[in-house]
């Protein structure tokens, strides 16, 4: 992680060598704060959490009038803030950088490499993390999402395809790579659709992943009830990945309803996907 921040540090440095069209840094995940209740169990400090995500992006060179060049950090921490002495529940970093183009009547392609862990201590290396933790999760991919705009609406697939390390189960844990996390909880498309009129949001994306024929779902719909004052936010998530440390073989995956305040107009094509 420390490598990313140095590599943050070092673009910024070189933004005076640039003439930008862009600001220095810009939103590029949705960024919010959501309290969250389970909707497979029964509500309790336990389990009621505060979710909330973090993402900017930094414009280090325009290539063209089509095409842009960047990187971005998003932070996305659920934490069992009612719990007993309110622990964080898991916590995702995802940097990475990105190729964005126009390709014209409303089609955009965004491709790109991200890296995506808990950054738990990893089992087994001696060396660097000697501790061990069981529920440690990291994966570095490259992806690739095709957005279709007309109007207020937007179509969206994204597919990516990588390796990753750590699954939480005690034979895959003495291998170095596994596709687990692709094949079984992250997946490698999806499909989304995506509405906005500017005071009205929605949106759903659709993961199918291997384990027991099931799939990642995300529904969001938002609000803009006062043009100075965030948006209200409302989100349904099923599925392993919101924190990575539900990603455990066999596991069940976790239902959950959101609702809280959404910080910047939802990007169209979704840049998590």
């Amino acid at each position: 992680m420390k490598r990313w921040i140095l590599f943050f540090v070092f673009l910024l440095a070189l933004q005076p060598c640039f003439a930008l069209k862009h600001p220095l840094l810009s939103m590029y995940r949705d960024s919010y704060i959501t309290f969250g209740m389970p909707l497979d169990r029964a509500l309790t400090k336990d389990n009621a959490d505060i979710k909330f995500q973090l993402s900017v992006k930094l414009h280090p060179i325009d290539i063209n009038p089509k095409w842009q060049f960047y990187v971005a950090y998003t932070q996305l921490t659920v934490w069992n803030a009612f719990g007993k002495s309110s622990p964080f529940k898991d916590n995702m970093y995802m940097p990475g950088f990105y190729f964005e183009g126009d390709l014209g009547k409303g089609n955009r392609l965004i491709t790109g490499y991200e890296h995506r862990s808990n950054g738990r201590p990893y089992f087994g290396n001696p060396r660097s993390t000697p501790e061990k933790d069981d529920y440690s999760r990291g994966m570095n991919y490259l992806k690739l999402v095709w957005d279709k705009n007309w109007g207020n609406s937007d179509l969206v697939v994204s597919a990516r395809a990588g390796f990753s390390a750590g699954v939480g189960d005690h034979a895959r844990r003495q291998k170095m790579f596994t596709q687990d996390l692709f094949l079984y909880y992250l997946g490698y498309v999806t499909v989304g659709y995506c509405y906005d009129n500017g005071k009205l949001g929605a949106d759903v994306f659709v993961t199918p992943i291997g384990n027991k024929s099931i799939a990642n779902v995300t529904a969001e719909g938002s609000w803009q009830f006062h043009p100075k004052l965030p948006r209200l936010f409302l989100q349904f998530h099923y599925g392993f990945d919101e924190a990575l440390c539900d990603c455990v073989a066999g596991g069940v995956p976790p239902v959950s309803l959101r609702i809280g305040f959404l910080f910047n107009a939802p990007a169209h094509y979704k840049s998590y996907y």
